[in-house]
């Protein structure tokens, strides 16, 4: 069965191509889950070809002047939620959202988020946005987007290619065509588990009357795939990570354990859970290694109440292993700067909101008094949700109404210089003064 790919043309502004971020966007669209078809710097013709396909269409868009285009493929699209199909009822992935993140690469006309911005007549602030519907943070994505834009669905793309590259669409058909024959599972697939699929799909399959999982790397992505097998090949030795049975070029199938329990249901996780889960993180550290990447989603609990650890993409083996295990990367984070991951790891600040202990409180404190420390921690944070939060929210609505007021008040008194909607107001602005014209004496 042949991969359903979505593909996605990016339009990019002529500021973009004058920065010469081109490359740097492709590279960011390649890391977050996409294959790279092409990269084309518009002739004139084809900048004339891609106004007329907008007006033609009655298509909108963000960009003023077209420089560039990144045609882009998705082997593994993300379904779009129906809050999102509601403003956007013809997409078909949702990752194409991810062009909203192009303006931290290219560091240009950004929008600090410590300042306001109108959104249907009402200023959202850093904390009203926080907390504002999924509905409104799209709109504000959306009207703060001017150097990137996107085809909705294939049907789109494939209707920019043939008015503006006719001459590449057999070159970019060929390449879609050999990327999906080798992104297929070599055994019955059952069904998908879906998740954020950057680097693999994941797929529950037939293997010798039962079920297994069998992880397919996309291409390119030789050294992940290889650091995935390095830590499913530790399953010998260590019974928390599933068994390794067969793998490929680019697959591995290992044993599938399914879930009892989410960990994310807990208010804080059970101590059972958490000791299990640290003695099997302790264990591959034994063995010189550090997962990089241990966080809730990455871990089972098994109908038997077993934990098991999988996702070792980031997996990293020290050159020299830290003297204990409070000093490994998973816990204090990177420690020996001659021996530096690819990516930084998750430290145990990330657990210790979900814990409410200190790390040393897990290995060394009886366990009433572990109880007694997670309770007052239980306390405190309630305190903070619903004592200091409010507070803290009221104050954040005054201040958006004191911005709005004075917003009002400039365009009152500037009519001719009136602020738009969208543009950003800091909190201090000062309140403008009418100023009079300089009288000019008559020089007798």
């Amino acid at each position: 069965m042949m991969v359903m790919a979505a593909l996605t043309v990016y339009t990019l502004d002529k500021k973009v191509v004058d920065l010469n971020k081109v490359d740097a966007i492709g590279d960011y669209f390649y890391k977050e889950g996409f294959e790279i078809l092409l990269k084309h710097r518009l002739t004139g013709s084809q900048k004339a070809a891609y106004s007329r396909l907008l007006v033609s269409k009655g298509w909108q868009s963000d960009i003023k002047e077209p420089g560039a285009m990144v045609i882009a493929l998705d082997l593994n699209p993300i379904k779009p939620s129906n809050v999102v199909l509601e403003y956007y009822p013809q997409l078909d992935n949702a990752r194409i959202f991810y062009k909203d993140r192009v303006k931290d690469i290219i560091r240009v006309n950004r929008t600090p988020v410590s300042k306001p911005v109108f959104l249907s007549g009402r200023i959202i602030s850093n904390f009203t946005r926080k907390y504002c519907s999924l509905r409104e943070r799209l709109l504000v994505q959306h009207e703060r987007q001017d150097l990137v834009d996107a085809s909705l669905n294939t049907d789109e793309a494939w209707e920019y290619l043939h008015r503006i590259l006719p001459s590449r669409i057999t070159e970019i058909k060929n390449k879609i065509s050999k990327l999906s024959r080798g992104y297929q599972a070599p055994f019955p697939v059952k069904r998908r588990i879906y998740g954020q699929d950057r680097n693999a799909k994941i797929e529950i399959v037939a293997y010798r009357g039962g079920e297994a999982i069998c992880k397919t790397f996309k291409p390119g992505r030789e050294d992940i795939f290889n650091r995935e097998l390095q830590g499913l090949k530790l399953s010998g030795k260590i019974n928390e990570i599933p068994r390794l049975f067969e793998y490929g070029e680019n697959w591995i199938l290992m044993a599938y354990h399914e879930r009892k329990l989410r960990l994310q249901n807990f208010a804080l996780i059970p101590m059972k859970y958490v000791n299990k889960i640290f003695d099997a993180l302790e264990k591959i550290y034994d063995e010189g290694y550090a997962h990089m990447d241990f966080h809730i989603g990455n871990i089972i609990l098994t109908k038997s109440g077993d934990v098991k650890i999988i996702d070792f993409e980031d997996l990293h083996q020290y050159k020299e292993k830290p003297a204990s295990f409070k000093e490994s990367y998973d816990i204090a984070g990177i420690t020996n700067r001659d021996d530096m991951p690819l990516e930084p790891p998750r430290t145990y600040q990330y657990w210790y909101p979900l814990i409410g202990l200190k790390f040393d409180s897990i290995y060394n404190d009886h366990f009433i008094i572990q109880h007694l420390k997670r309770s007052l921690y239980m306390v405190r944070i309630l305190a903070d949700t619903y004592i200091t939060g409010p507070v803290k929210a009221v104050k954040a609505w005054l201040k958006v109404i004191i911005a709005g007021y004075r917003i009002k008040l400039n365009n009152k008194i500037h009519p001719r210089k009136s602020i738009h909607p969208f543009n950003i107001i800091p909190w201090n602005q000062p309140r403008h003064k009418k100023k009079f014209p300089a009288i000019r004496r008559k020089v007798l």
